[in-house]
């Protein structure tokens, strides 16, 4: 119990950190470990509503739920430019860049019109009552939500993962990542080394393939300016060919470790 209020305390002092910090200086590591120590906080509510059926983890988790979003899309966003920027390719792309800059900017503004004072304090309030249901939990009880995490994991890998569940699939990984963190890594079925490897063979998937989804859903093909649109068109091909070729290489890494 004593690890999980250790671990409580460092989610917590984090987040009134991100919460209070200076809006020009919130960068894009910011945005990202904002959504990191969330996702943390929430692994810790799902251990706590795996205890105690009254647990209301929803109505708790709540009022971060809007910042988490909001992040998240800017995180979209983030990857988006970082994927052009690695070869260089936003340089060639003049239009696209001014409207990513500006799609951006726009989504920041809509982030910290919504982490207000009194958001931050209604968040604080909830760190009480979660703290509160911490001091109840028996530290077997959690062991018995390591289990459950590792057998959803195995029943999904069972299944085959393709482009339909591997989102599923990254963010148990991360869910049990972040759960082991309390209770130690050798407590893992198989070697941490090759867990920690597929998670990033996921990540690298997951990137592309947002950047993918976004410009099938908005359709930005034709959107973009016609003096850039075979560049454009040209990185499209290349981060699919790079999507399917990680996807391959995660049901190998899977197909290993069954």
């Amino acid at each position: 119990m004593q690890s999980l209020l250790k671990y409580f305390k460092s989610r917590k002092k984090s987040l009134n950190f991100l919460l209070r910090y200076s809006k020009r200086k919130f960068s894009q590591k910011a945005f990202h470990r904002f959504r990191v120590e969330v996702k943390k906080m929430n692994t810790l509510l799902l251990i706590i509503q795996a205890t105690d059926q009254n647990f209301d983890r929803k109505a708790l988790k709540k009022p971060l739920l809007k910042l988490f979003r909001k992040a998240g899309e800017i995180r979209e966003l983030q990857i988006e430019k970082d994927l052009l920027s690695e070869d260089k390719v936003l340089d060639q792309l003049p239009f696209l860049k001014k409207d990513l800059g500006k799609e951006i900017q726009q989504k920041r503004n809509e982030f910290f019109k919504i982490r207000t004072y009194s958001s931050s304090k209604k968040i604080r309030k909830k760190f009480k009552l979660i703290k509160k249901d911490l001091k109840k939990i028996q530290p077997s009880e959690f062991s018995y939500f390591l289990e459950g995490q590792w057998e959803d994991i195995l029943h999904l890998v069972s299944d085959g993962i393709d482009f339909s569940n591997a989102h599923l699939l990254r963010k148990k990984l991360k869910t049990y990542q972040y759960a082991l963190e309390i209770l130690g890594k050798n407590t893992l079925p198989i070697h941490f080394a090759e867990v920690e490897e597929l998670s990033k063979l996921l990540g690298a998937w997951h990137d592309r393939d947002v950047f993918l989804q976004r410009v099938k859903n908005q359709n930005l093909s034709e959107k973009i300016a016609e003096s850039e649109r075979e560049i454009f068109n040209r990185f499209i091909a290349q981060m699919t060919k790079e999507s399917d070729n990680y996807l391959q290489d995660i049901q190998t890494k899977l197909a290993l470790l069954q």
